[in-house]
């Protein structure tokens, strides 16, 4: 009988083992290289269908609408402390848009996402040039939406309005445009839930309504028309179509609103 004490046996055993440990060796260094192989095969490809279908209009759309996204989620977190807190009707605000916006499983990836930015730095400047250099006017706009509902579920704070305002320069949203949005945000439910109890009278003088429509309540009946006509027409959810059902919807909020101070001047003058 052979006793593992035995020097033939334990020299044995030392070859085995010696023998598996440099096969697996090899075959661990085989795989990794192999992997390693395959990721540099598909980054060519990569490079190479980017170069030749980077400008096919799906790829446009789906790089453009992940930026706008990311972009977004950046900017709220900066939104959400530019008063110095943070609060539980802000974030509730956040989750009813994101799910509104993204649906609910991305809604709670995103919140997690956005609780890390909380202590993170952002050069915004940079990140507004980048979003106005690959994204359409209109959806920039929609991307203010976003930051106002934020900033007015528990009413706008100066600090908030500045940064805002900042966003937008660096957007390069036309003033008129950024008053409007704001307009309805101060005064109708347009941007916040907890708003829509708290819509304005029909009856008297409304400044409001006409800075939404980019007049001034001097102009007559046929300028408030054609004013109507071409907020409607700039702000038709079809002109962010290829954002995503994100900016869809969100713009699709603003032309109701817009209808919304439409109708309160209709009333007002008693237009036909």
């Amino acid at each position: 009988m052979l006793y593992p004490h035995n020097p033939f046996v334990k020299d044995c055993c030392f070859s085995f083992v010696f023998l598996v440990s440099e096969d697996t060796f090899f075959a661990i260094t085989l795989l990794l290289a192999l992997a390693a192989a395959a990721v540099a095969v598909f980054g060519m490809f990569s490079r190479v269908f980017m170069l030749f279908f980077g400008d096919l209009p799906c790829v446009v759309r789906r790089r453009n609408a992940r930026l706008f996204k990311k972009t977004q989620l950046k900017l709220v977190s900066m939104v959400l402390r530019a008063d110095g807190h943070t609060t539980k009707r802000e974030l509730d605000t956040f989750k009813a848009l994101w799910v509104e916006m993204y649906g609910e499983k991305d809604c709670l990836r995103s919140l997690k996402k956005l609780k890390k930015m909380m202590d993170e730095q952002f050069d915004y400047i940079e990140l507004c040039l980048d979003i106005t250099r690959n994204i359409p006017y209109q959806s920039r706009l929609e991307l203010l939406r976003t930051l106002f509902s934020i900033a007015a579920a528990d009413d706008t704070t100066d600090e908030e309005l500045q940064l805002i305002r900042k966003f937008a320069f660096y957007l390069n949203v036309q003033d008129p445009d950024f008053e409007s949005i704001f307009a309805l945000f101060r005064h109708t439910w347009y941007g916040g839930r907890q708003q829509q109890t708290q819509r304005p009278t029909q009856t008297g003088h409304n400044s409001w309504a006409y800075t939404a429509l980019e007049i001034t309540p001097s102009a007559t009946d046929e300028e408030v028309k054609k004013a109507y006509r071409h907020m409607a027409m700039k702000y038709h959810p079809d002109k962010v179509n290829d954002m995503g059902e994100a900016a869809y919807q969100s713009a699709t909020q603003k032309f109701q609103a817009l209808g919304h101070a439409y109708e309160i001047i209709r009333r007002e003058r008693g237009m036909k």
